[in-house]
């Protein structure tokens, strides 16, 4: 087996943050998805509680063997204790925007 064309990455999960507006959401999140993740895709960026507030939606597939509590901690500590969503199906969930 040369290429890995069609071979599925992963299990593709959901993730939601929701972070303060004066948080730069374009990189503040890089260094822990390169730890714990193998792919991961910006969807979307909503404000919310009237403008206050951004939720970013990504679509990412976890590395092997890594632990989801440890890095659902580290967004925490990263958003401000702020709530994060992690969804198991991302293909579904993703296709209701």
């Amino acid at each position: 087996e040369f290429f890995n064309f069609g071979k599925p990455r992963g299990t593709e999960k959901l993730l939601r943050i929701t972070i303060p507006e004066n948080l730069d959401f374009e990189r503040a999140f890089d260094d822990v998805l390169d730890r714990y993740v193998s792919y991961s895709q910006l969807k979307r960026i909503k404000t919310t509680d009237l403008g206050s507030l951004y939720e970013l939606i990504f679509s990412i597939v976890m590395l092997d063997d890594m632990s989801e509590r440890d890095f659902i901690d580290e967004l925490r500590c990263r958003n401000g204790n702020l709530s994060i969503t992690l969804t198991l199906d991302a293909q579904s969930t993703v296709s209701e925007f």
